[in-house]
């Protein structure tokens, strides 16, 4: 279980700047992009099962961003 913790505590810290760095971009503020890339992160943590790697990781973390704006 701690081998998982870890692993996804990296993809995380990995993918948050380029999934604020969107939020932004599509919020235009910045308290709505911290809100917008922790609903996206907590949508990812949940689904991150269903990711078939069919595309990039930023690619289906973009279309859940996009989906939840």
């Amino acid at each position: 279980m701690d081998g998982k913790k870890t692993a996804l505590t990296i993809l995380i810290e990995r993918h948050q700047p380029f999934i604020y760095n969107l939020a932004w971009k599509l919020t235009g503020n910045i308290s709505d992009a911290e809100d917008l890339t922790q609903e996206t992160l907590i949508k990812i943590i949940s689904n991150l099962g269903s990711f078939k790697q069919e595309s990039s990781f930023t690619t289906w973390a973009y279309r859940i961003a996009k989906i939840i704006f």
